[in-house]
């Protein structure tokens, strides 16, 4: 009998296990379903809801009517057409992102953003599937993977992101299925993946890189016909729309070239951190472009080791996150795209116990910086410390970099070939 009760007795990862989809059951699901179906648009009221998808919204409508998309007046115009008042929130991208959601401008703002926020909603459960399929996150973690559940759907970014409805998730979905297909050897697939990522956003484009330097020329073939026939398309459908078919040619010819990084608390790149320094003018161009080439050349020796010794995972999300913290903005919305190198660290550490604790360590680490700044501005909007504050982002992404140049050299020079992490 004793031993029937030990048997029936709940261990304490299995009571962890249970304890954690609970939360996400109980507590995690019901917050994201209410902003996605409840209350998906409070911007009007001194909210954050649909404020980036009320300028696809807008786009898509402008477009509708045959009318330049990228002309400020107008989409200011529209915004208070529609009941808000003006602000600096505006249709910054290519073309077809407003060519696609031309059926949906047709609703009303608030069941368009339903819509919208509910396939964003549907991309994100995807996105955990295909990450947690490309680094084996549920044999490596076992009874722990629900955490990382739990602080995949707690992270800033990751509800920030749903909440102002950024394109940015579906962007983060079709990086992640590179990442899923290149470890299938697909690569019909991730060239595709990253043409049309690239068409959202245009910076997942340099991840080609990596497959350049390794001379996958599948990759780089289906990346540039899948660009070639998108563009395409797009004219076609604008042509026949009676809109403008050299729309996107503008786009790259007069608004791309003028886009400058603001100067704003929610800039976590290098550039938005130098600024907030607040360095005299020809110090702070100096020593942005010092640190920026130091650190293009970090990560250049840090591929180079990784080319050589086929870490695939290592050297895309190398220069994912040094993209992140080159490009001129990076949203807080735009760090979703670091849970990538973070699962990659996890699954690492789980695979290689010599350097499991310093890895975890800073992965926590950076998790608590790159959330830290949403918590402490609101609970405490006037602090003695603000830039160091809204730095704390930054530095958590840095680390994160620092940690996958450490663990790819500790990887190639220190861990003999046999035991070398499968998904490296």
């Amino acid at each position: 009998m004793d031993k029937t009760t030990a048997n029936n007795k709940l261990s304490p990862g299995k009571l962890l296990f249970f304890l954690m989809w609970g939360i996400i059951i109980l507590l995690i699901l019901p917050m994201y379903l209410r902003v996605i179906w409840v209350d998906p648009v409070d911007y009007d009221n001194g909210g954050i809801g649909a404020g980036d998808f009320k300028a696809y919204y807008i786009a898509a409508r402008l477009l509708s009517r045959n009318e330049n998309i990228y002309d400020i007046s107008l989409q200011r115009q529209e915004s208070i057409n529609l009941g808000y008042l003006p602000d600096d929130t505006f249709y910054i991208y290519p073309s077809l992102l407003a060519s696609t959601l031309t059926s949906l401008a047709r609703l009303n703002i608030e069941k368009a953003a339903i819509l919208w926020n509910s396939l964003n909603f549907l991309l994100y459960i995807i996105c955990l599937v295909l990450i947690t399929a490309t680094f084996n996150l549920r044999q490596i973690l076992g009874n722990l993977f629900p955490i990382f559940v739990v602080l995949f759907f707690l992270a800033v970014p990751i509800f920030f992101a749903l909440r102002i409805g950024q394109a940015n998730i579906a962007t983060f979905f079709l990086v992640t299925l590179a990442f899923f297909e290149n470890k299938q050897k697909n690569y019909r697939i991730v060239g595709i993946a990253l043409a049309l990522a690239t068409i959202l956003k245009l910076f997942p484009a340099v991840l080609i890189g990596w497959f350049l330097w390794k001379k996958q020329k599948t990759v780089v073939i289906w990346f540039c016909a899948t660009l070639g026939v998108l563009f395409s398309l797009n004219a076609l459908f604008l042509f026949f729309t009676k809109n403008n078919p050299a729309l996107d040619f503008y786009y790259f010819r007069y608004v791309f070239p003028n886009l400058k990084p603001p100067i704003a608390a929610d800039n976590h790149s290098l550039s938005g951190f130098i600024q907030r320094v607040s360095l005299p003018a020809p110090w702070s161009a100096t020593v942005t472009a010092v640190s920026g080439i130091a650190l293009i050349l970090a990560t250049l020796w840090s591929i180079a080791k990784a080319v050589r010794q086929g870490f695939d995972n290592i050297g895309l999300a190398l220069i994912l996150t040094t993209t992140l913290l080159l490009i001129g903005i990076t949203w807080t919305s735009t760090l979703i795209f670091l849970t990538l190198p973070v699962a990659l660290l996890f699954s690492i550490a789980g695979q290689n116990k010599s350097v499991s604790r310093p890895i975890i360590g800073a992965v926590i680490t950076s998790y608590i910086l790159l959330n830290s700044t949403r918590f402490i501005l609101t609970a405490y909007p006037i602090t003695a410390y603000p830039d160091l504050v809204e730095s704390l982002s930054f530095f958590g992404m840095l680390l994160i970099w620092g940690t996958l140049v450490f663990v790819n050299y500790h990887l190639s020079v220190a861990t003999p070939q046999s035991n070398q992490p499968v998904n490296a």
